[in-house]
């Protein structure tokens, strides 16, 4: 009687050890895979002349621009500002024809100009392929480029393609898809262009601009792009959602 009353509740300690450690190794691992920053905000910045910058590109943005922001260890860090076009050309499309979702907005166009700003830390200053770039300014033109693998192939996804602005000077042409990626390669000194991901908008948020920050710290943009009016026409407004962040894995970040 007392070897069975004595080996009843160790045993089940000693089953309970491994799940215990598995599951910690499972959290640490998780919290080694990410980190979440501290959410980022939005304030009105106005746009600065700066010599390395053509003129034609700061006569082509709105000069009213927007700061994009976060805290480390509870002091202000500047990250990046975003200027948009005052007008972005766009192109007629059948409706339900192109699996994009930006499918009206023209391949090469013109759509804003972003300065990635010295202050921040290198890790916030990164493409959707966690591409590292230099702080300054770089050029924002809609391009079409593989998202993904799909059940029949490579799929299409929107992007903004980031080119270094010294090299990019003409807001009002349309860039030809070669020559963007020669020109967005520069941004980012390897074989893949510098781009980031558009997405849908998110139709519950009804305010313009409006950013928010996800659970893992994906940074998304929502804006309101002004269309080149058609002849005879009037301004139209388009929706879009940008994702400015993605999240900094562990070791990244102050």
């Amino acid at each position: 009687m007392s070897g069975v009353a004595g080996t009843g509740k160790p045993d089940s300690k000693r089953r309970l050890l491994p799940l215990m450690g598995a599951l910690a190794m499972l959290i640490g691992a998780n919290a080694a895979w990410a980190r979440v920053p501290e959410p980022y905000a939005y304030e009105a910045v106005e746009l600065q002349a700066s010599p390395k910058v053509a003129k034609a590109l700061f006569d082509g943005v709105d000069p009213n621009g927007l700061r994009i922001f976060t805290s480390e260890n509870g002091v202000k860090m500047n990250v990046c500002e975003i200027f948009w076009a005052k007008s972005v050309t766009d192109q007629d499309v059948k409706t339900g024809s192109s699996k994009l979702v930006y499918p009206n907005l023209k391949p090469g166009a013109f759509v804003g100009l972003i300065h990635f700003l010295p202050e921040a830390d290198q890790e916030y200053r990164k493409d959707y392929r966690e591409q590292k770039l230099k702080a300054g300014y770089y050029t924002m033109r809609y391009g079409v480029m593989e998202a993904g693998i799909g059940e029949h192939g490579p799929e299409p996804g929107d992007f903004v393609v980031l080119s270094p602005a010294a090299f990019d000077h003409d807001p009002a042409r349309v860039v030809p898809p070669n020559e963007l990626n020669h020109l967005s390669r520069m941004a980012s000194h390897t074989k893949d262009p510098a781009v980031m991901s558009l997405i849908e908008v998110t139709t519950a948020r009804k305010n313009f601009p409006d950013l928010t920050t996800d659970y893992a710290g994906t940074c998304v943009l929502q804006v309101k792009l002004h269309l080149k009016p058609r002849k005879g026409g009037s301004v139209q407004d388009l929706a879009i959602a940008l994702v400015v962040l993605t999240p900094l894995a562990e070791g990244e970040g102050s």
